[in-house]
């Protein structure tokens, strides 16, 4: 019996070992990472020859579909492109021209500063109609720009006046709203036109109206000097030096030769004037000599100029230049007017032509150099305004100038109360 039980296990085990199927421990489900599916411990078979008896199962991989949201476009904020202006109570600073008319002068006064108070303080003033009205009052979005239109009335009014008048009464609108405002420019209209000029010379953004009487400088405490231009007013370069000094906040002199202040000339010397600048007299005809001619022909120079000077542009007409700087010693001492002559040539006059790009940067290179080898503090530069080539060194000079640490300032500024008539200056 035990020799038969052993014989069973044994046949039982070897049954076993041959008629059943190998049993196989399938691998690890794979895993997810960052990089994809990994199986742990795989052998590397770059050539695909290890292959299983049986393929283990798995589970796929949970692959939910990226969930990716539409980028967020929000349309651009933009501002409005105008606003209406800051409205209160307080303080206002009213403009208006001065009891001499020769200027504009400010007074506080208690109000608002909603536009149509203050077209109602500039009409209680006398200084616009009465009846005039604000038709609309737009401020730009950089709060750097003002657009007013005035009933049409107003139009009507600044007709009736001189060019001188008309400064007067446009600047004391558009400084009153520049200072209640904050705004840089105004574009000032009436009934939606363009305000009436000779030379249409409110038909463009307006600045402040620089009209007021500048105090002498002190050269002990500063670097002064001034630059004056001669025989303009030009239609285009006399408007570009204008802005320049704007851009660099200084001022100049111009004598200008009377017969040739007309139309778009008029406008561009008294958008000079506007901008803070000083128009005085050089000749009507720019043909005669002061040291040369009749009395007669001399004492009609200057009155036919200073008319047309005044007829154009507020404020006194004070200072003379003769023609080519000559005049006779005792013109000098019965003159009404202060002559004023220089003691820094640029010489532009020598070096206007431009026939090529190379001629062009010589002279005008030739034209600073110039001024750059003689000006001092107090120095009174000569250069003319009718010359490109002038407005080009022009700006060079000015720049170099401010870099150096001078202002430029009219000569009226430079000279101070020694700007008498009579006398002649050089210089400070």
């Amino acid at each position: 019996m035990k020799k038969i039980r052993i014989v069973s296990v044994l046949l039982l085990a070897a049954l076993l070992l041959s008629g059943c199927e190998s049993i196989i421990i399938p691998p690890n489900p794979p895993r997810q990472t960052t990089e994809g599916t990994q199986t742990p411990d795989e052998p590397h078979d770059p050539a695909g020859t290890i292959k299983d008896t049986e393929p283990p199962v798995t589970n796929p991989p949970a692959t939910n579909p990226p969930v990716t949201n539409p980028p967020v476009t929000n349309p651009p904020v933009t501002e409005p492109p105008v606003t209406e202006p800051p409205h209160g109570d307080g303080d206002v600073l009213l403009w208006h021209p001065t009891k001499s008319g020769d200027g504009l002068e400010a007074t506080v006064e208690k109000a608002g500063t909603e536009p149509a108070e203050l077209i109602r303080l500039l009409g209680s003033a006398g200084v616009i109609p009465k009846r005039t009205e604000v038709i609309s009052c737009k401020l730009s979005s950089n709060g750097r720009k003002l657009t007013l239109d005035l009933s049409s009335d107003f139009a009507s009014f600044i007709k009736e006046k001189t060019p001188a008048e008309s400064i007067l009464a446009v600047g004391s609108v558009v400084n009153t709203f520049l200072a209640a405002t904050g705004a840089e420019t105004v574009t000032l209209t009436a009934g939606g036109a363009v305000i009436p000029s000779e030379g249409k010379l409110y038909d463009r953004e307006l600045p402040f109206f620089d009209l007021t009487e500048h105090e002498a400088v002190d050269l002990k405490k500063g670097k002064y000097v001034s630059i004056t231009f001669d025989d303009g007013p030009h239609s285009s370069i006399t408007v570009k030096i204008a802005e320049k000094l704007r851009e660099k906040g200084a001022r100049a002199t111009f004598f200008v030769v009377g017969n040739r202040v007309n139309g778009k000339t008029a406008a561009a010397m008294q958008y000079a004037a506007i901008e803070g600048s000083e128009i005085a007299i050089h000749g009507y005809t720019h043909t005669v000599k002061y040291s040369k001619c009749t009395d007669a022909e001399y004492k009609e120079e200057l009155s036919l100029t200073d008319a047309v000077i005044r007829k154009y542009v507020p404020g006194p007409v004070t200072l003379m230049r003769p023609i080519g700087g000559s005049i006779l010693k005792e013109r000098i001492a019965s003159c009404p007017y202060t002559v004023i002559n220089w003691n820094v040539d640029s010489e532009d006059w020598k070096n206007k032509s431009h026939k090529t790009p190379e001629e062009t940067e010589a002279n005008i290179e030739t034209t600073v150099n110039n001024v750059k080898s003689q000006v001092k503090n107090g120095s009174i530069i000569l250069m003319h305004e009718i010359y490109d080539n002038s407005y080009e060194a022009f700006c060079r000079i000015i720049d170099w100038l401010y870099e150096e640490g001078y202002e430029v300032v009219t000569v009226s500024e430079l000279l101070g109360s020694k700007c008498v008539p009579g006398v002649r200056y050089f210089n400070a």
